[in-house]
């Protein structure tokens, strides 16, 4: 992991770094507002159970529209939880819409400009359950709506994930897809960038949907592909790194592709990578990045993009995701200081 001085004294321009649950109570005094999604995953739910025993004076609870009943089951226990602390918390319960992301972002700023100028300190997300494009929307809602305060991103790692890796090793049939097919691509406002008749290089994190990967591609047809692959932190999950690999063996033949390597938790890592790209490629390029791979990757892209306005984020969306081919569990939770911008133009300046 990379390690940047920002000439600061506090976490910002360091990668994440685990904090216990005792860690993350005891800091809950510093947080102004906690915005925190129902999503399916176990892990959903790690962070509000961990401080619902602390006064947290302001939730944003993000839904997904009912239809998934394992999301629906997790807002229920949620609003349950948040409804039992001791001295509730003012709590504003925005949805967020896989096809209305716009909407989502006006909502979730005006929330969040309602509680100026009384939220002082910390804005806290748990970034755990929010999909790519809720990720990067939430953080710009922020950054818009509560300029002045500093942003804690917070992320729970799931214990498990699936496929397994007895499953993988039996072939592609015993495998049980993340999502359905490829809905399209989802481009909101926010991230369109800037467009012109120059050539397109496309960076995609990929993940372990190839399917969405493949989708993204054929629809943009970049003039030069950078396939990202992330690297898991730990020896445990690195046979992931060689089945993404696997998966997407079939878009190195089809285009001028280059292959890089990251973390899939350190942003900073991804976001050197982008800037480094962005340096070569721009003048003669319009830059798009799609993250399919990890939730801190998607912060990354999200910093990449507050950088530099006119690159484009690309968000390719299945017809539905299937919770029981996700995760189970969770372990550690890691929390990543986002850099102000005078930080993020001190990290993006060349060379890096």
């Amino acid at each position: 992991m990379m390690k940047v001085d920002c000439g600061t004294s506090n976490r910002s321009c360091r990668p994440p770094e685990s904090v216990t649950a005792q860690e993350l109570r005891h800091e809950a005094k510093y947080c102004a507002a906690l915005i925190v999604a129902a999503g399916f995953e176990d892990r959903a739910m790690r962070v509000l159970e961990t401080l619902k025993s602390r006064s947290i004076p302001r939730v944003v609870l993000v839904r997904y529209p009912e239809g998934i009943k394992e999301n629906d089951d997790t807002f229920n226990v949620m609003t349950k939880m948040l409804s039992g602390v001791r001295r509730h918390p003012e709590v504003e319960i925005v949805t967020l819409d896989l096809q209305h992301p716009d909407e989502y972002l006006a909502k979730l700023k005006t929330a969040l400009i309602r509680w100026r100028p009384d939220a002082v300190g910390e804005v806290w997300i748990d970034v755990s359950a929010l999909a790519m494009h809720g990720i990067c929307t939430s953080l710009a809602a922020i950054r818009a709506a509560l300029p002045g305060l500093a942003v804690q991103v917070l992320y729970t790692e799931a214990a498990a994930y699936h496929p397994t890796k007895a499953e993988v090793a039996k072939g592609d049939s015993a495998i049980a897809a993340l999502s359905k097919e490829m809905a399209g691509n989802l481009i909101p406002k926010q991230f369109a960038g800037a467009s012109s008749s120059v050539s397109t290089c496309l960076v995609v994190f990929a993940g372990y949907e190839k399917h969405r990967s493949v989708g993204v591609v054929d629809e943009l047809n970049p003039s030069r592909l950078v396939l990202v692959y992330g690297e898991p932190p730990g020896n445990e999950m690195r046979w992931r790194l060689q089945w993404s690999k696997k998966l997407h063996e079939q878009l190195h033949t089809s285009r001028q592709t280059a292959s890089e390597l990251v973390s899939t938790l350190d942003p900073l890592a991804s976001l050197t990578l982008l800037n480094s790209y962005y340096g070569y490629l721009f003048a003669d390029h319009n830059i798009a990045v799609s993250p399919i791979c990890s939730k801190m990757q998607a912060v990354a892209c999200y910093l990449f993009w507050e950088r530099y306005r006119d690159v484009q984020l690309v968000f390719p969306l299945p017809v539905t995701y299937l919770p029981g081919s996700f995760s189970s569990g969770y372990r550690k939770t890691y929390r990543f200081a986002l850099p102000t911008a005078s930080e993020l133009a001190i990290l993006t300046r060349a060379p890096l």
